[in-house]
């Protein structure tokens, strides 16, 4: 059910939370000819601040558009995207395997698709050990 797993990178920013922060990141995004792969997003607690991981191949380039663009709290960390086959207990395997491993998991966000051919899940996890969990997910 694990279709393909490979170490990537999240760029997540944090901002005021407000709202059209995300349809400027987007537009910023799409100006700058960058595809984004993945995207996650959550109101801190205090209601105040947003936080916004965002995939795509080009990592260094999303970074300079954002710092360029004075968003300040911007950084960069190690993730694991999985690419699942979209059926009834894909994510059961995956989990099982990283609960197994003793692997922790973090942060975990995805996507499904809906079409009516073959199509993959994308799955973006950050654990305790993500060198450890590529290899119990491989």
């Amino acid at each position: 059910m694990i279709k393909s797993v490979r170490a990537g990178k999240e760029v997540s920013v944090m901002t005021p939370n407000k709202i059209g922060i995300l349809s400027g990141i987007a537009d910023l995004m799409a100006n700058s000819g960058i595809n984004l792969t993945a995207v996650a997003g959550y109101a801190r607690e205090n209601g105040k601040d947003a936080e916004i991981m965002l995939v795509a191949d080009e990592t260094a380039t999303i970074l300079d558009v954002l710092k360029k663009n004075k968003y300040a709290a911007v950084k960069e960390r190690e993730v694991i995207i999985v690419e699942l086959e979209n059926k009834v207990g894909a994510l059961k395997v995956l989990a099982k395997k990283l609960a197994d491993n003793q692997v922790d998991i973090k942060s975990i966000y995805g996507t499904a698709c809906s079409c009516a051919g073959p199509c993959a899940c994308r799955i973006v996890i950050v654990t305790n050990n993500n060198q450890k969990a590529l290899v119990a997910l491989k």
